[in-house]
């Protein structure tokens, strides 16, 4: 598997000698490297590993395919005494991972080569999982909903945002998380139509909306899912919009299937949502790519309109709409595209229900 990835990244590289891969997402896709250091250099289908004596055990167990460098002075610096011993012309690197500090050090100690800035060439082969990719995604989903169910049998008004949070991270560690996919998401009451509100010591309230947003990690794979629910009852405009961003939700995850436009996506959970005369409330995109980060292409956007689904595309689905002052509602669900649709990777029922 590595070795083909490291081969089609050469291909969609071709007007290089050489590239130079150092983003831990990028390294890790193709080398199976989990270290927090380290850097690619990649040539005509084979790859070296660079990296220092901390993790120079780690990296022969996780990348066995790979020739090992190790690093004797800093990262950036060996690599460009790599490129200048292998007398590398053209070398492509990711131009919109590494600081203007870095290519400038570079540009200085090797005047003989022309550095190539490359966006988004491992992004688009990300892009498509494999069956074995899926397996992880899938099993991050399953950690963190059953997680958040263990959570939510214990929520009684009065609890604090926090202690939410808390016992939620918990359960997806007890049941096998690596970590966090982002730092979870609570927000009751008002505070709910913050979208990316930070847990706070708010007790929640009889009456509240309460929304929370939550992922688990597998193999370096994310899940990512949002839930809205009540706190007691709750009744008028709030029950009225969580019907209407449900509706939506529905309604765009209809539309995920191999050969639809992404961006048919979310003009549909945006025309419902518009419908309803709350279009001015909902003001991100409808959803993303998950992978070996949480949010990566294809964008679940009306700009995405040049990018159409592919069976093993993973994305999210996640409408909201937010009142200011007020509350929000935002339902989101991971979905894996197939040929004739898609398998729902998360596992909460999005429908009504009252703690």
């Amino acid at each position: 598997m590595i070795a083909e990835r490291l081969k089609n990244l050469s291909q969609a590289c071709a007007e290089v000698e050489a590239m130079i891969i150092s983003s831990p997402e990028n390294r890790r896709y193709l080398s199976g490297f989990s270290g927090s250091s380290g850097a690619l250099l990649i040539h005509d289908g084979v790859g070296e590993l660079i990296t220092d004596s901390r993790y120079w055990e780690q990296a022969g167990m996780e990348a066995p395919e790979l020739e090992l460098i190790q690093q004797r002075q800093p990262l950036w610096p060996q690599v460009a005494a790599v490129v200048r011993e292998r007398g590398y012309r053209t070398v492509g690197f990711e131009v919109d991972k590494i600081s203007v500090a870095t290519w400038q050090g570079l540009l200085q100690s090797t005047p003989q080569v022309k550095w190539v800035g490359l966006s988004e060439r491992v992004e688009r082969l990300r892009m498509l999982k494999t069956a074995e990719e899926i397996r992880h995604l899938g099993q991050a989903a399953q950690i963190a909903s059953t997680a958040l169910e263990r959570a939510l049998a214990r929520m009684r008004p009065g609890c604090e945002e926090h202690e939410i949070a808390v016992e939620l991270e918990w359960q997806m560690r007890k049941l096998g998380s690596e970590g966090l996919s982002f730092d979870t998401i609570v927000a009751s009451g008002p505070r709910s139509a913050l979208p990316h509100a930070r847990p706070s010591r708010r007790r929640i309230m009889e009456g509240d909306l309460l929304t929370i947003d939550f992922g688990a990690t597998v193999a370096g794979y994310h899940s990512d899912e949002t839930v809205t629910v009540g706190v007691g009852e709750v009744h008028g405009q709030a029950r009225d919009i969580f019907d209407v961003v449900c509706l939506a939700q529905s309604r765009a995850m209809e539309q995920v299937a191999g050969g639809f436009p992404v961006s048919e996506v979310d003009r549909i959970a945006r025309e419902t949502i518009d419908g309803a005369g709350y279009g001015s409330y909902f003001g991100h995109s409808t959803g993303h790519g998950v992978g070996l980060e949480v949010h990566e292409a294809p964008l679940v956007a009306l700009h995405s309109s040049d990018v159409r689904l592919e069976p093993g595309m993973v994305l999210t689905v996640e409408p909201g709409i937010y009142l200011p002052g007020k509350f929000g509602v935002r339902l989101e669900d991971t979905l894996v595209v197939t040929g004739d649709g898609s398998e729902r990777l998360t596992k909460i029922e999005k429908v009504w229900r009252e703690l």
